[in-house]
């Protein structure tokens, strides 16, 4: 049986056979891959302790003034921050006004010279008037 598929392969077209490989590894990795699948699903262990407290009313309740008095002391906190950001800024903002300020007139200094030698140029180039 074995030799006539053997003498059958020679007439067989080799597009067949491609396509026969193509389906044959699809179904072999899909295999593979299902059996990978059910392999890695473990179940999961599940525990249950028992406790000896139960949550009460008192417990919840000191539990919500402690968060009450952690919120109020963050707000003040916040409050405090704010107030610190906008003295920062108002000093930044103070002293980029005293530098802009000296910039300026050392550029009214720059320019002021300049005229000074524009000056001395054109009496030098037109000569004495």
């Amino acid at each position: 049986m074995m030799h006539t598929l053997l003498a059958q392969m020679g007439t067989t077209d080799p597009v067949h056979v491609r396509d026969f490989l193509i389906i044959g590894g699809f179904l072999l990795s899909a295999i593979a891959g299902l059996g990978s699948f059910l392999a890695s699903r473990k179940v999961q262990k599940r525990e249950v302790a028992i406790s000896d407290e139960f949550v009460t009313k008192p417990f919840c309740h000191a539990f919500h003034a402690a968060n009450e008095q952690r919120i109020v002391r963050l707000e003040a906190d916040i409050i405090h921050l704010r107030q610190e950001l906008k003295n920062d800024r108002e000093l930044v903002m103070a002293n980029l006004l005293k530098e802009i300020g000296s910039v300026h007139n050392r550029v009214n200094e720059v320019l002021e010279a300049v005229s000074e030698l524009r000056g001395e140029m054109n009496q030098m180039r037109h000569g004495p008037r």
